[in-house]
């Protein structure tokens, strides 16, 4: 592990444990408007798969970022972060990368990224967003989600998906 991947690890650490603080709200899935999905490149395929009937369902806008940690990011109408191209000098994301990702509108976030892709989850925590819902492997805690589905390293991400979209579904205006 670099210094830098060190010290936003300890970043996002920190982050994560005073976000209990921050305004939090639950969203039906039905008066929500957009949603925000966060994954890696090599899952985007099958996120894309497991969305397909969802979408045909969901009346609201569908917005995806992917993390990418090669030079030739792919073609998508996605926003890519780039590890190799928008971090600054001390492993962060660049400031036009923040403000970039801040501007996508979200009623929902869903983080479907793996607890180490610690650039990802800081951008997770800078969102505005009220409602995060995400992932964690058994032994993490303080993950800054206002929902949180647990698996195991050998979940697959169509199963996550579904998981996730079932708890969404759940959830009902008062």
């Amino acid at each position: 592990m670099s210094l830098n991947d060190f010290l936003i690890r300890r970043k996002v650490g920190k982050m994560a444990a005073v976000s209990v603080d921050r305004p939090h709200a639950s969203i039906p899935l039905e008066k929500s408007e957009n949603m925000l999905l966060l994954c890696v490149d090599k899952d985007r395929e099958e996120m894309e798969n497991a969305l397909n009937d969802f979408r045909k369902r969901y009346r609201g806008k569908i917005h995806t970022c992917i993390y990418v940690d090669r030079k030739k990011d792919p073609d998508t109408g996605s926003m890519i972060v780039n590890a190799l191209k928008c971090r600054n000098l001390s492993g962060f994301p660049r400031s036009e990368i923040i403000k970039q990702f801040q501007e996508i509108p979200a009623d929902i976030l869903v983080d479907l990224t793996p607890p180490d892709c610690y650039l990802m989850k800081y951008l997770m925590l800078l969102h505005p967003c009220n409602f995060k819902a995400g992932v964690q492997l058994q032994d993490m805690k303080n993950n800054g989600y206002d929902l949180t589905v647990s698996v195991t390293a050998n979940d697959n991400i169509r199963e996550i998906i579904e998981h996730l979209l079932f708890y969404l579904r759940a959830i009902r205006s008062k």
